[in-house]
């Protein structure tokens, strides 16, 4: 199911591994959250709480039906657009993981969570067009998302607009020093350039 990501380069691969982090924890969060919770399918449990079971067994349409099931009964309830969204990017049916996303941002507008969804969507479209427009209107909401400026330095690395992604890179190091990865990323390009690794320190 993980194996939807294609790791075209380091940048990438890192990426997307910070996004597979990021799918795994928002799938699992209304379960974590429920002190009472049981392995038991008990269809008069809340919908949205019972999709996190089918999806911790597997179930997946199952799944499906009751996240949607939970946006009928709850519609302004944003977590469960965000879940069965991520479920169909998993699934990799992009075409509805992004009409998902959307029908969330409709009812909650900048959803950070959201839009990294739907970014990674048009990603895996082959639409960069749209993917980086997306992770831009999240840097407006929020201008030290760590995730859009990862993926956007992938994004652009792999599109060779390597100047730009030096940007993202660099302001990485800003936002996460501890982090060696943008670092190496950020001496590769360099490197190519044959400039110094000055801009690094």
């Amino acid at each position: 199911m993980f194996a939807l990501f294609k790791h075209r380069n380091n940048i990438t691969h890192y990426a997307h591994f910070l996004f597979l982090l990021f799918i795994a924890a928002a799938l699992l969060v209304q379960g974590c959250g429920n002190k009472q919770k049981s392995d038991s399918t008990d269809e008069s449990k809340d919908p949205g709480s019972l999709a996190v079971l089918y999806l911790q067994q597997n179930r997946f349409d199952e799944a499906e039906a009751s996240f949607l099931r939970a946006i009928k009964l709850q519609p302004k309830e944003i977590v469960n657009y965000v879940d069965l969204s991520l479920l169909y990017l998993l699934q990799k049916d992009y075409d509805k993981a992004a009409k998902q996303a959307n029908a969330g941002l409709q009812v909650q507008p900048g959803n950070a969570d959201l839009l990294l969804v739907l970014a990674e969507a048009y990603t895996q479209k082959g639409d960069t067009q749209n993917a980086v427009q997306q992770l831009n209107s999240l840097l407006q909401k929020d201008a030290n998302n760590i995730k859009a400026y990862y993926k956007l330095a992938s994004l652009t690395g792999t599109g060779g607009n390597t100047a730009q992604a030096k940007q993202y890179l660099l302001k990485l190091t800003v936002l996460v020093p501890a982090n060696i990865v943008p670092r190496m990323q950020l001496a590769e390009i360099l490197a190519g350039e044959n400039k110094t690794d000055s801009a690094l320190y």
